[in-house]
């Protein structure tokens, strides 16, 4: 796969105000947990005080990103609420002379849609949305010690134009103007990020690197060193708990395979913010290959 983020939480939320930041670790414990309902009431609440605010709109469509991965990729409504929080993002960030922060975001936004694209496999739209983000993200490199969550977006990229240049073959007529990938300097940055304080960079770090080694370098010990830290502080998402499961069917371990199994299950079970549909997808990953 060209981007390993199209099962997890792929919306990266820029650092705030240091008044903001302990409410945005909140929805984000949240969305890790599984509890999007508890997340949409913050945020109804929050952005009632701070209408126009971009953490505030880029929350809003983490959380509809969480519920479409969650098996309603057709459901109209939810894609309304996740492009409109987009649209506003970008609508207050279209002027010149951005900063950091707001050219982070940028990018997010673009990254957000190209990974809409590719639920549906649509690589040259994914690429059209990179594209469209190029110039800001070139200009960012360098300034990562600036602004820590650069080491992430700066990460993602050196690491999956390597890897798309050396396996899409097909896609490097459209890669051949972007800057040049570099797979050791990106597995380096996300490995930094996997040590942040930062709630969000630490657990998008591990999250990425957990699949990077789980679907493209096929290392299934590492990808579990990743997952288990992802499970220490939420051990009820379903995401890391499928990977967990999908990693010891690949390790070939079958007791600790039907032990994750049975974890997986149970956190479907127990969450009272699933729907009906929504558990019945989450049951249904599990007979995927």
């Amino acid at each position: 796969m060209l981007l390993v983020a199209i099962y997890g939480s792929r919306s990266v939320i820029a650092q705030s105000s240091s008044s903001n930041q302990k409410v945005i670790n909140e929805v984000l414990a949240h969305i890790y947990d599984y509890e999007f309902s508890s997340a949409t009431q913050m945020l109804d609440s929050l952005q009632g005080e701070q209408p126009s605010a971009t953490e505030w709109h880029l929350l809003r469509a983490n959380v509809a990103w969480w519920q479409i991965l969650a098996g309603k990729v057709d459901d109209a409504e939810l894609v309304k609420v996740f492009e409109a929080n987009l649209d506003a993002v970008t609508q207050q960030l279209d002027k010149k002379d951005l900063s950091l922060e707001e050219t982070y975001q940028v990018i997010l936004v673009r990254a957000f849609e190209a990974r809409f694209a590719l639920l549906d496999e649509n690589y040259i739209s994914g690429i059209r949305q990179l594209n469209a983000c190029i110039d800001q993200i070139s200009e960012t490199f360098g300034s990562e010690g600036q602004f820590e969550p650069l080491y992430l977006t700066s990460g993602l990229y050196y690491y999956f134009m390597h890897h798309a240049h050396d396996d899409y073959l097909f896609l490097r007529p459209y890669l051949m103007f972007f800057p040049d990938g570099d797979k050791p300097t990106g597995l380096n940055y996300l490995e930094r990020m996997s040590k942040a304080k930062d709630v969000f960079l630490r657990n998008e770090g591990h999250y990425f690197l957990l699949r990077i080694y789980y679907d493209l370098e096929k290392d299934y010990v590492k990808s579990r060193s990743h997952v288990n830290a992802l499970l220490d502080r939420h051990p009820d998402n379903l995401i890391y708990r499928l990977f967990s499961y999908k990693i010891e069917v690949a390790l070939g371990d079958e007791v600790q395979t039907e032990q994750e199994r049975q974890l997986y299950l149970g956190s479907i079970s127990r969450n009272s913010e699933l729907d009906s549909d929504e558990k019945e997808f989450y049951q249904g990953l599990l007979d995927e290959d």
